[in-house]
C-alpha cells in the first residue's frame, strides 16, 4: 500500500491551491464582470446596477403579488424603484442585515437568491451568473451607496428607429442611461424590455428582438423610472414580380390626416379598403354624430343626391344638429364621473342634480363654448362667484325649491359645474386623492392611481409627484363655509324671531357650498408626501397664492401642454374610429407610447390654433378618407386594428341601441322617475336607475357605471348576454308587433313595401335579392301575415348589423 508522508512543505502547498491568495482575491475584484450584452462592467454601483437588477429579477414582486412582506419583515420596493428603501431593507440592523461584506458569499441575498436556505421566493439567479457576480462584487466592496450617482436625466434606445424587418429576422437593442454627472453608460442588462404585442414581435430580456408577423407594435424598455420606445414595422410581404411591374399604388386623400394615415399604412403594405358606399357613410356617420339612425327618408333622400359634395354638407348638417349637444353632454358625464350615489342623501334629489350636470355641458356645447373654457368652468369651479353670501342663499333655496319640484331648472345658467366637487362617499367627503385622480384621467388623460402609495411601475410618476397634484385640489371643500355658516345662523335666528311673534316662515334648508378653505385638507394614501408642493405633473410647483386650480388651469391651457388637448383629441378619435391614437384613451405615458404620433402631434396643434373648438376637429376628422372607409376587409388587411386600412366593426352603446331600436321600431320608453317624461335614452343623466327593470337592460347593454376613477368601467358591449339579452327580453320583443309594423299592416301595405321600409329603418338600406327572397317565404310560411313579419322585424333588430356601427 501506498504511504502519503505528510510534511509541513506539503500542507503549505495544499493550503495555496484551495485558498485564493490576497493578490488572487484582488485581481478578481478587479477584473471585469462579462455582461450577456457583450460589455463588460468594472465598477458595481448600487443605485445603477443593484437595485435596477433587484427590480429586473423580480426579487421585489412580492410588493405588488400577494406578501407584501417576506420572513422576518423582509421587504423591498415595487420594481426596485425607491432605492433608499432597498438599501435600509437590505443591510437592516445587526443579525437583520442581508449583506455580509466581510464573508460576501455568506450574505443571505445571496444565498436566498439561488434558492438556498428554504427561500420560499424561489431561485432569482444561478451561482456561477454574471448577476450574483453583480450582487458579491457590491457586496465585497463594503456595501456601498452613492444616491447621487443614480440620478438618471434621459434613457435612449438605439437604434431609436428599428428598421422595418421581414418575418423572421431579428436585432438587437441596446439602452443607455445618461446620467446627472455627465456619465453614459450601457444599461441594456440592467434595463426591462417588453413588447406592447408579442405575437407581432417578440422581446427578450436583453433587447433581442424577433419580428413574427407582420405588422406593427411598439417596444418599450425601462430603466430606474425612466422609458423610452421605439415603433417596430414588420411589413406585408408583396409579389415582387406583380410590384415590378405596377406603379405606385395612390391611396385616396381628402386632407392632412389622410398623409398620416397612409404613409403608415404604405409602410406596412396594408390594403386599404374601398370608402364606404352612401348608405354606410351615412348610417355611421348619423350614429356617431347625434346618436341615432337616419331616418328611411334620410337615407333614400340622401342615395338619390348627386351632389358632389354631399357627403361635406352632411357632416356639416349633422354638427349642427340639436342632438350632438346631448350626445356630448353624455359623454362628458361620463368622462367626469357624473355618479348618483354620490350626489347627496337619499332624498330623492340624486337623478335631478345629474340631469343638471347634464344639462350644464349641453347648454355650452350647444352654445359652441370653446373647450378649454368649458374645462374651466368644472375645474375651477366654486358654488358662488363672488356673490355676496345673502343674495346667494336666496338663489339657492329658490333652486332647491325648483329642483323638488321636478326636473326643469336653472341651474345650466351658472357659470361653473360646483356638482363636479359636489361628491360624497359612504363615509363623507371623497378623499383628495380620489379628487385628483378623476381630474388626471378626465382632463390629462393619466392614470396616476399606482402613485398614490409607490413609484408608478409603468411610468415616470412617484408618490411626491402624486402628492404635488393632489395638493392642488387640498383646499376644495364642499360644507358650510365661515361666511355661509355666519349668514345661516343668523336667518335662523330671524326665522325662530318670526315664529315667535305668530308669523308663518317657511322651513330653511340645510345649505353646503363649494369652496376654498383656508387650510388645506390631510392626504390619506400619500401622507409621506404631504409636504410636497401643489405642481401639476412634470411641472414646476405652482404660485403659492389665490386658488391653485386656477394656476393649474392656465398651465393646462398653454399651447405647448403634453397631455390637456392631446387628451381630448384622442377622445375624439376613439369616438370616431373605435379605438384612439392612444388606447386606452385616459392612460398617457412613456410606456404606451401612440399609434401615430405624428397625428396626435399636428391634431392637437391644431386644435389649439382653432381656438378649442370641437366642431372644427370633428370637421375635420369626419371629412377624411380614414374616417369614410368601408369596414369590408379586404387583401391583407383583415387582422388590422389601430392603422384604420379599414372601418372597425363597433357595437352600439347601450342608449345609442335603445334609441335606435326605439326609432326602428316605432316605439318609447319610459324610465320612471329617473328622468322626464318622453325622455329619449341619450338624453339620460343617471349612472343608476331605481327600477330594476331599467337598471338591467342599461347594465346588460353596456352603460357606463360611472364608479372608477379611470375610464375602465365600461362592460364589453360585445357580449353573449348583451345578444341574448335583445333576442328575449319581454320589454324589446313586445314592441316588435306595435309601432311601425302595426301602421303598416293597418294601413294595408304591400309586402314589399314593408320590407323596404324596415330595411331601410333598421338597416339604414334596401334589401338585397336574396334577402327579398328570404323575407317573403318567411311571411308566407307563418301562422299569419303579421305573425310572420314580426318575425323577421325580430330578426332584423338581432342581427349584428343593427347593433353595431360599422
Amino acid at each position: 500500500m501506498l504511504r502519503l508522508t505528510i510534511t509541513t512543505e506539503l500542507i503549505l502547498a495544499v493550503l495555496m491551491c484551495a485558498v485564493p491568495s490576497r493578490g488572487q482575491a484582488a485581481d478578481r475584484e478587479l477584473r471585469p464582470i462579462r455582461l450577456p450584452t457583450g460589455g463588460e462592467l468594472t465598477d458595481v454601483d448600487f443605485e445603477r446596477h443593484v437595485t435596477s437588477l433587484l427590480g429586473r429579477l423580480g426579487c421585489n414582486s412580492a410588493a405588488c403579488h400577494g406578501s407584501f412582506q417576506g420572513k422576518g419583515g423582509f421587504r423591498l420596493s415595487l420594481f426596485g424603484q425607491s432605492p433608499e428603501f432597498d438599501y435600509r431593507a437590505l443591510l437592516g440592523n445587526g443579525a437583520a442585515s442581508r449583506v455580509d461584506p466581510q464573508t460576501p458569499a455568506e450574505s443571505l441575498v445571496l444565498i436566498k437568491g439561488t434558492g438556498g436556505d428554504g427561500h420560499g421566493g424561489g431561485v432569482r439567479f444561478q451561482p456561477d451568473s454574471w448577476e450574483h457576480e453583480v450582487f458579491r462584487r457590491w457586496i465585497a466592496g463594503g456595501a456601498k451607496r452613492n444616491a447621487e450617482r443614480g440620478a438618471v436625466t434621459r434613457l435612449v434606445l438605439e437604434p431609436a428607429e428599428v428598421p422595418p424587418l421581414k418575418t423572421g429576422a431579428s436585432c438587437d437593442l441596446h439602452a443607455w442611461a445618461e446620467f446627472r454627472d455627465g456619465t453614459r453608460e450601457d444599461v441594456t442588462s440592467f434595463a426591462e424590455f417588453r413588447s406592447r404585442d408579442d405575437t407581432i414581435a417578440a422581446v427578450d430580456s436583453l433587447g433581442h428582438l424577433q419580428a413574427k408577423a407582420p405588422g406593427d407594435t411598439a417596444l418599450i424598455v425601462s430603466y430606474r423610472g425612466n422609458f423610452a420606445s421605439a415603433a417596430v414595422w414588420i411589413p406585408h410581404e408583396r409579389d415582387l414580380a406583380q410590384t415590378a411591374i405596377s406603379a405606385p399604388r395612390k391611396l385616396p386623400r381628402a386632407n392632412w390626416i389622410d398623409d398620416e394615415v397612409n404613409g403608415q399604412l404604405e409602410r406596412l403594405n396594408l390594403d386599404v379598403s374601398p370608402a364606404a358606399d352612401d348608405a354606410e357613410f351615412l348610417r355611421r356617420v348619423t350614429l356617431d354624430v347625434i346618436g341615432r339612425l337616419p331616418t328611411p327618408d334620410e337615407v333614400e333622400k340622401f342615395q338619390k343626391d348627386h351632389t358632389p359634395d354631399k357627403r361635406a354638407l352632411k357632416i356639416d348638417a349633422l354638427l349642427q344638429h340639436p342632438r350632438r349637444a346631448v350626445a356630448w353632454a353624455t359623454r362628458l358625464c361620463e368622462m367626469t364621473a357624473c355618479n348618483v350615489d354620490q350626489l347627496g342623501n337619499a332624498d330623492g334629489l340624486r337623478a335631478r342634480r345629474a340631469k343638471m350636470w347634464h344639462d350644464w355641458f349641453r347648454k355650452r356645447i350647444d352654445e359652441k363654448l370653446p373647450y378649454d373654457q368649458l374645462v374651466h368652468g368644472v375645474l375651477c369651479a366654486v358654488s358662488r362667484q363672488g356673490e355676496a353670501v345673502d343674495d346667494w342663499i336666496d338663489q339657492e333655496i329658490a333652486h332647491e325649491k325648483t329642483a323638488r319640484a321636478g326636473f326643469e331648472s336653472h341651474y345650466a345658467e351658472r357659470p361653473s359645474l360646483d356638482l363636479f366637487w359636489r361628491r360624497m362617499g359612504p363615509q363623507g367627503r371623497l378623499p383628495v386623492e380620489d379628487l385628483a385622480e378623476l381630474t388626471a384621467s378626465a382632463f390629462l388623460g393619466l392614470r396616476l392611481h399606482c402613485a398614490r402609495c409607490h413609484q408608478h411601475p409603468y411610468d415616470r410618476w412617484s408618490q411626491e409627484d402624486f402628492a404635488g397634484y393632489a395638493n392642488i385640489f387640498s383646499r376644495v371643500e364642499f360644507g358650510s363655509s365661515t361666511e355661509l355658516r355666519v349668514a345661516m345662523t343668523q336667518r335662523l335666528e330671524r326665522r325662530r324671531e318670526a315664529k315667535q311673534a305668530g308669523q308663518v316662515v317657511p322651513e330653511l334648508p340645510r345649505l353646503q357650498e363649494v369652496y376654498l378653505a383656508s387650510h388645506p385638507r390631510e392626504l390619506v394614501d400619500a401622507q409621506e408626501a404631504a409636504s410636497t408642493p401643489a405642481r401639476p405633473p412634470g411641472g414646476s410647483p405652482l404660485e403659492a397664492s389665490g386658488d391653485p386650480r386656477e394656476a393649474l388651469f392656465r398651465w393646462l391651457a398653454q399651447p405647448e401642454n403634453p397631455y390637456f388637448a392631446p387628451n381630448l383629441v384622442n377622445r375624439v378619435w376613439a369616438r370616431y374610429f373605435g379605438a384612439g391614437i392612444v388606447e386606452p384613451v385616459d392612460s398617457f405615458s412613456a410606456a404606451n407610447p401612440a399609434t401615430h404620433p405624428q397625428l396626435l402631434t399636428k391634431l392637437s396643434a391644431e386644435f389649439v390654433r382653432s381656438g378649442y373648438d370641437l366642431r372644427a376637429l370633428e370637421r375635420l376628422i369626419l371629412n377624411s378618407e380614414a374616417y369614410q372607409r368601408s369596414s369590408r376587409p379586404t387583401g391583407n388587411n383583415a387582422l388590422d386594428q389601430h392603422n384604420f386600412a379599414h372601418a372597425r366593426v363597433r357595437p352600439l352603446p347601450a342608449d345609442v341601441l335603445i334609441d335606435s331600436l326605439n326609432q326602428a321600431l316605432e316605439a318609447k320608453d319610459s324610465f320612471g322617475n329617473d328622468a322626464p317624461e318622453g325622455s329619449q335614452a341619450l338624453e339620460l343623466a343617471v349612472n343608476h336607475f331605481n327600477d330594476p327593470a331599467i337598471q338591467t337592460m342599461f347594465r346588460v347593454l353596456g352603460r357606463s357605471e360611472r364608479t372608477s376613477l379611470c375610464e375602465c368601467d365600461t362592460p364589453m358591449l360585445s357580449s353573449v348576454r348583451r345578444s341574448l339579452f335583445l333576442m328575449s327580453d319581454p320589454r324589446i320583443v313586445g314592441k316588435i308587433a306595435v309601432g311601425r309594423l302595426a301602421r303598416l299592416l293597418d294601413a294595408g301595405r304591400t309586402d314589399a313595401e314593408i320590407m323596404q321600409e324596415f330595411y331601410l329603418a333598421v338597416l339604414s338600406r334596401p334589401p338585397e335579392a336574396d334577402e327579398r327572397e328570404f323575407c317573403l317565404q318567411q311571411v308566407a310560411a307563418a301562422q299569419s301575415r303579421a305573425q310572420g313579419w314580426a318575425d323577421v322585424v325580430w330578426a332584423l333588430v338581432n342581427s349584428r348589423e343593427f347593433s353595431s356601427n360599422h
